[in-house]
């Protein structure tokens, strides 16, 4: 606040900024996030490695293709995910 009050003392303006910030790609789809969060739901928020494990029989027994693609990307970023703001 204190560098916009400052610049347009300087300037008698305020100009949005051009920079954007670089964005890493999602190693998840929208489809795959709903996914995971029907799983947590269900489960009650599992750990990390329960969750995955869920995933991994869901695919291997049972042959759901979906569930195939979450299990094998979880690892650690499970936990980032459930801590992460609900989706819009």
């Amino acid at each position: 606040m204190t560098r916009l009050i400052g610049r347009y003392l300087k300037h008698s303006e305020v100009k949005e900024s051009s920079h954007r910030r670089h964005r890493f790609e999602s190693r998840f789809t929208r489809a795959d996030l709903e996914l995971l969060a029907r799983v947590d739901e269900a489960h009650e928020t599992l750990s990390g490695p329960a969750t995955k494990k869920i995933l991994e029989r869901e695919y291997e027994i049972y042959q759901h293709v979906a569930y195939g693609a979450v299990g094998d990307d979880l690892g650690s970023t499970h936990l980032q995910l459930t801590e992460a703001p609900a989706l819009p």
